[in-house]
């Protein structure tokens, strides 16, 4: 990311929206229109079983699409194809992989998502140092992850999930948290998948203990 790229590169460049208790003046201002971008809620789905199945990746459980061939796997990554239009992947982010200013914070992977998808410069950034570089670093970050596109948030606990809709590809990215599994955040790449089927995918997560 550019962000991570260039940490080192930054000093000098001042904020122009938000009065901080710790200095971030080496940070550039968040001024893209994703900065501005928040996830709009909607209540948990219904679940909705029907042609899908149960399947366990990196601790979460969740149901996928019936009918489709798994064609890539390895212990962080699966690819499932359906037909020349339809796919989809799992994958992970986790906390170990993340830049050292977010690991010297005292964040979650499920923190990460929830600046990332609901918070803007114009929120309240934490006072301790190491929290604050770690926001606003991640905040950054919807550049990348929101961009221009729509997201939409679901939670129950233990999970919080945010379905991004790419307005240029027309398919739908599933970013799942959970506070059972705080250093991990799950990915699903729906290819050719309506949105209903993202909303069904939400529906079935279970902690491991059900």
């Amino acid at each position: 990311m550019w962000l991570k790229r260039n940490i080192g590169t930054l000093a000098g460049v001042m904020l122009s929206c938000n009065t901080f208790a710790t200095d971030l003046s080496d940070f550039p201002p968040c001024e893209a229109q994703a900065c501005q971008s928040v996830a709009q809620n909607e209540d948990w789905p219904n679940a909705n079983s029907h042609k899908m199945h149960d399947v366990s990746f990196q601790g979460f459980h969740f149901s996928i699409p019936n009918h489709g061939k798994e064609t890539r796997t390895n212990p962080s990554f699966r690819q499932i194809d359906y037909d020349a239009t339809h796919g989809l992947s799992l994958s992970v982010y986790k906390r170990s992989d993340m830049d050292e200013l977010f690991k010297a914070s005292n964040y979650s992977m499920i923190d990460w998502a929830d600046i990332v998808f609901t918070k803007t410069p114009h929120d309240k950034v934490p006072q301790t140092k190491a929290e604050a570089f770690a926001w606003y670093a991640v905040l950054m970050s919807k550049v990348v992850f929101v961009g221009g596109n729509m997201v939409t948030r679901y939670a129950q606990s233990p999970f919080a999930a945010y379905v991004i809709y790419d307005t240029f590809t027309k398919n739908n990215i599933i970013m799942i948290g959970s506070k059972k599994l705080p250093n991990v955040l799950l990915k699903i790449e729906l290819h050719g998948f309506d949105h209903q089927v993202a909303k069904n995918i939400i529906a079935s997560l279970r902690s491991s203990s059900e």
